[in-house]
């Protein structure tokens, strides 16, 4: 059985794959066929934009920043994902992982993203992110949700599902 999202995510990289290799042979059919710096200029523009905008839908939400959490703080890259939030320092020292249900409060202010953990807040410098990043945190998407399924759709299933995955589609979805 896979875990929560895996099959979602093989189709979503391999969908992006798809994507970014369907621009390249775009850019370069188009150079091939029409000649001159200003196809060659347009195809590329073209791929880098294509594939730019319809891949970053699909990239998690990562940014570089400073935390603060007790007395120590530290710059690194900070990863907002499904159910938690992952801090790395650049230099190895702080790591964190602050699961959503484990956070007392959650809240944004001044670019600033404060959670409240049972160890103490960890305050991270996420600038206009700071709103979006509590937002997904108070408010996260059901699986349903993130697979694009909508109210009252057709939905079939093939395969091996966890108990909680039928019992998510029986209350809010019509199967």
């Amino acid at each position: 059985m896979l875990e929560e999202g895996a099959s979602a995510r093989i189709y979503i990289w391999r969908l992006a794959n798809g994507v970014r290799n369907f621009a390249g042979d775009f850019a370069r059919d188009f150079v091939a066929n029409s000649g001159g710096d200003f196809a060659r200029n347009f195809a590329a523009d073209f791929a880098g934009l294509f594939v730019g905008e319809f891949s970053g839908v699909f990239v998690g939400n990562e940014v570089v920043c400073v935390v603060r959490f007790g007395k120590q703080k530290a710059r690194g890259k900070a990863l907002l994902e499904t159910a938690e939030v992952i801090f790395r320092s650049e230099d190895g020292a702080l790591r964190l992982k602050l699961a959503f249900a484990d956070l007392k409060s959650a809240s944004a202010a001044d670019g600033e993203l404060r959670l409240e953990t049972a160890e103490g807040p960890a305050v991270f410098q996420l600038g206009a992110n700071a709103a979006k990043w509590c937002e997904k945190i108070l408010h996260p998407k059901t699986r349903l949700e993130k697979l694009g399924i909508r109210a009252n759709a057709a939905v079939s299933l093939v395969g091996d599902f966890d108990a909680d995955f039928w019992l998510s589609c029986a209350r809010s979805r019509k199967m």
